[in-house]
């Protein structure tokens, strides 16, 4: 009777068995990655994009070698590449039945894409259709709402982010919209004898 759970321990503590489901683990989280990378046209994200565990870091694979996330790009390639990983490891967690938070919050993942919007204040609004940091800002939230999409109900992601892009499956996704006034700590929370 004991033979069974005492079978179970140590094949929870083989090594072999450990090794493989670890390398199976990092394969799967692998290959949604790179399929997220391809989807968002990164920088060097033609190649095998993984963790590297010992580091820990994100890691892409190009013909002349393995390139770190450090040294790849800038600050829009660091988000991308966060974003990928980010939701690659919850399809893992949530497809696994890991016992993680069903939710992932997100500040503002559109900053580095800001500066585009001088051209609007410039009034060069024919700059504005054509522009490559409008077209990933909108991979970016398509590829959030495809994942969810993917894992609902079990999934959800939480964004406040200045964007406000006009595809109605972005617009059925916003749940508040803190302009005009309204804001994310109501005016009527704050006591007429602030703190110190």
């Amino acid at each position: 009777m004991a033979q069974q759970p005492v079978q179970g321990l140590e094949e929870q503590l083989d090594n072999d068995a450990i090794d493989d489901k670890l390398t199976h683990s990092l394969g799967y989280v692998s290959g949604k990655m790179t399929s997220h990378a391809r989807f968002l046209n990164l920088e060097h994200g033609g190649g095998l994009v993984r963790l590297n565990l010992k580091k820990p870091t994100v890691v892409t694979d190009t013909p002349a070698g393995s390139t770190e996330l450090l040294r790849i790009g800038s600050g829009k390639s660091h988000v991308g590449y966060h974003l990928a990983a980010r939701l690659a490891l919850h399809q893992y967690f949530t497809a696994n039945g890991r016992p993680v938070l069903r939710f992932l919050m997100l500040d503002q993942p559109t900053q580095p894409y800001y500066p585009s919007d001088m051209a609007k204040a410039r009034g060069r609004l024919e700059d504005l259709a054509l522009d490559d940091d409008r077209v990933t800002v909108t991979r970016l939230f398509q590829l959030m709402h495809q994942v969810v999409a993917e894992l609902s109900p079990g999934f959800q992601i939480i964004v406040s982010d200045h964007a406000d892009l006009p595809h109605g499956w972005y617009q059925r996704s916003v749940r508040y919209n803190w302009r005009g006034g309204e804001k994310l700590i109501p005016a009527t929370w704050l006591g007429t004898n602030p703190a110190p």
